[in-house]
């Protein structure tokens, strides 16, 4: 009895020991496995910027030489975050990009929705970097320190940019976002109908209702508006110029379908009988209220030409020149 019983104790034993090996290498090699398949479903991205200024450009809009500068300066990019949501618009990963404009990051395979928002302000960044839903995302309004009362940001111009992509393994997965700034610039030119018009003196220029906030990836229309001074360049227009003088610039959040942004433009005319005189100038093509559209990224000019004798329309669109006619004096 006591052989059968220590017989039995043994086979006992051995079973255990069987079953903690088998164990043993059966998690071994689902530990194995599991990593493999993660390394085997996992690529690596490289996210990189465009934006729509070039050389051309410049030449195209700067006819007079006076902003190039700033329109090299317009497009300068100080920071950008990259935020990435899966094929299910869940978050998945978010960084910044480095020094050359780039950044790598290991996503999982599949379809990747990439945003990208570039020199946002320190509150928006802060808001960025929170891991935002897409919903949170695609709904996210620019701050007050992204638009600077009108002012050049000091952190440069907001900009977005997103597009769909398919990380595969195996492959390059470059991705190329292309930004957009996200605030229509409208620059303000005066000019002489003839020679017989004396000397214009600006004494102040604004741009009334510009939107001083703006969705992130929308074109949808924000309420928050203001008076907001142009900075003036130049004040004094003594000459006909063959393509005016600019007065100044100004910068509003885009605008769908409204009818309330307008120029007020205040000048002192030398043959006039009163200074002072204030003329408003709507931007649509007939100076009237009828809707207009600002597209984020756009640049308008508008030229406001005095003559003797009374005319005039008003007209916009990207790049191209455009007279509004207004009397003044005789």
């Amino acid at each position: 009895m006591i052989l059968i019983y220590i017989l039995s104790a043994c086979i006992a034993f051995l079973i255990f020991i069987m079953g903690v090996v088998v164990t043993l290498l059966f998690g071994s090699c689902t530990e194995q496995s599991l990593v493999y398949d993660i390394s085997d479903n996992e690529a690596t991205v490289l996210v990189e910027i465009a934006t729509d200024h070039d050389s051309e450009r410049i030449a195209e809009y700067d006819r007079d030489n006076t902003r190039g500068d700033d329109l090299i300066e317009e497009y300068k990019i100080t920071n950008a975050v990259v935020l990435v949501y899966n094929s299910n618009k869940l978050f998945e990963k978010s960084g910044t990009l480095n020094a050359d404009g780039e950044l790598k990051l290991t996503l999982r395979e599949g379809k990747k929705y990439i945003y990208v928002v570039a020199n946002p302000g320190t509150s928006l960044k802060g808001r960025l970097t929170a891991s935002p839903t897409y919903t949170q995302l695609n709904d996210m309004v620019s701050l007050t320190e992204d638009y600077n009362n009108g002012n050049f940001p000091t952190q440069g111009l907001l900009m977005t940019g997103s597009l769909e992509k398919a990380v595969l393994t195996g492959q390059e997965n470059k991705v190329t976002v292309p930004l957009t700034i996200r605030t229509a610039r409208v620059d303000l030119y005066i000019n002489k109908g003839s020679a017989a018009v004396g000397n214009i003196l600006v004494e102040s220029a604004d741009l009334v209702n510009a939107r001083t906030t703006g969705y992130l990836f929308q074109n949808n229309n924000v309420e928050t508006r203001a008076v907001i001074p142009f900075s003036k360049l130049n004040t004094l227009l003594q000459d006909v110029m063959t393509e005016g003088m600019l007065v100044g610039t100004q910068y509003t959040y885009p605008v769908v379908g409204v009818t309330d942004i307008a120029l007020l433009i205040k000048v002192t005319h030398f043959e006039a009988l009163a200074n002072g005189e204030m003329y408003i100038v709507r931007l649509n093509d007939l100076n009237t209220n009828s809707a207009i559209t600002l597209k984020p990224g756009y640049h308008y000019k508008v030229m406001i030409t005095f003559f003797r004798d009374e005319t005039g329309s008003i007209d916009i669109s990207k790049y191209i020149y455009k007279e509004n006619f207004f009397v003044i004096g005789g």
